[in-house]
């Protein structure tokens, strides 16, 4: 998860203070009533727990191909393939890839990953320590980003990946405050997807782990699909192993932007400004070599999580990000009226619920046209 800096006796004060509003209602050392209904309530509810939290968890040595929950077999959407004519001779700066955040955390076990404790992993225990539950019953809910495995989400349609990558002290694993998969499973089904689509392209960005940008930004699709290599791989790491893996862009690559907000109309809002910005600069920002990441995600903020269990606003991120589904249709309306292209990574959290899952890969087909400008047949100078 995402935040900034806030000292943990702000956080104190801040459950402190919710504690204190229910304390009519709380008994000191128990559990209020409405509190163990809300937590039954929960569990019954698939899309809460059964299908997005107690089957999220696995110990530490299981595959990722062991849960039934990410190997849904669904069609493999190789749209760049289907749509080759006419992206061919496009760039990738020309382009709006749909990519998935934080792509690993679609399994996470009980295990958190060293040194990622922060301002929200603190209010998660104050809050499972004052309902007396499981701290993991508070944290999972708001760390799974996906429900897909990192192969499904390729064959979903999401050609960017943002990889959160941490050493726990034996392994490198994705992570999400929570531990989750082995990265070299995420680095397999890449493999394996590409294997199997010739003319498909995936962006992969490690994150949270510093060169210039390669010639590649410059090839079109077609350039790069003849040429073989069609993994582009940015990693955030010293100009040294930058000099010794030439192939690899640097971590600066990707102009990031994200509204950090669990609010709808502010993140809109925010997106707005933003890819209002992105058309004024786009042609700067194409001879500085950087690619622009949208990210239509809402961010459970401290309060986000510490209501989700006092209260009955929502309860997991997979809540935040339906709601957040439900609206892009409208903001895509909006960039296409104006002509404005939404950056060229465009984030979503549970990638399929930006999709009609009856229709698959022609519903992909159809967000993909809808986020760029280039194939509505409309021009868009640089």
């Amino acid at each position: 998860m995402r935040g900034v800096e806030v000292l943990s006796f702000a956080l104190g004060l801040a459950v402190s203070r919710l504690a204190a509003a229910h304390v009519d209602t709380y008994v000191p050392g128990d559990v209020h009533e409405d509190v163990k209904a809300y937590l039954a309530e929960k569990r019954r509810d698939t899309l809460y727990a059964n299908e997005r939290l107690d089957r999220s968890r696995f110990h530490a040595e299981t595959s990722q191909y062991s849960n039934e929950d990410v190997l849904w077999e669904g069609p493999s959407c190789a749209w760049m393939g289907e749509l080759h004519a006419e992206l061919e001779s496009r760039t990738l700066f020309e382009l709006t890839l749909p990519g998935t955040h934080n792509c690993g955390s679609y399994l996470l076990s009980e295990e958190l990953m060293p040194g990622d404790w922060g301002e929200k992993s603190e209010a998660a225990l104050k809050v499972a320590e004052f309902l007396h539950i499981p701290v993991e019953d508070v944290i999972t809910p708001w760390s799974l980003t996906q429900d897909r495995s990192v192969l499904k989400q390729l064959e979903l349609g999401s050609r960017y990946l943002d990889l959160r990558s941490g050493w726990n002290g034996k392994e490198w694993r994705t992570f999400h405050l929570e531990q989750g998969v082995l990265i070299s499973d995420v680095l397999a089904d890449v493999e394996a997807f590409l294997a199997k689509h010739p003319m498909e392209i995936v962006y992969l960005e490690v994150s949270h782990l510093v060169g210039s940008p390669t010639e590649e930004q410059e090839k079109t699709v077609g350039d790069i699909v003849r040429s073989g290599k069609r993994l582009v791989a940015s990693l955030a790491t010293s100009r040294a192993v930058l000099n010794e893996f030439p192939l690899i862009w640097p971590g600066y690559t990707f102009y990031n932007t994200y509204a950090n907000t669990d609010d709808l109309r502010r993140m809109i809002a925010f997106n707005e400004r933003t890819t209002t910005w992105f058309a004024k600069y786009r042609r700067q920002l194409w001879f500085s070599g950087f690619l622009f990441k949208v990210s239509w995600t809402l961010t459970p903020q401290v309060h986000t999580i510490v209501d989700s269990m006092l209260t009955r606003n929502p309860r997991n991120l997979y809540t935040l990000a339906k709601y957040a589904a439900e609206h892009f249709e409208a903001f895509s309306s909006w960039m296409n009226g104006r002509g404005i292209q939404g950056g060229n990574i465009l984030l979503f959290d549970f990638l399929d619920l930006s999709i009609n899952r009856t229709e698959g890969c022609e519903s992909m087909v159809a967000l993909v046209r809808a986020i760029n400008p280039v194939l509505q047949n409309t021009t868009m100078p640089l």
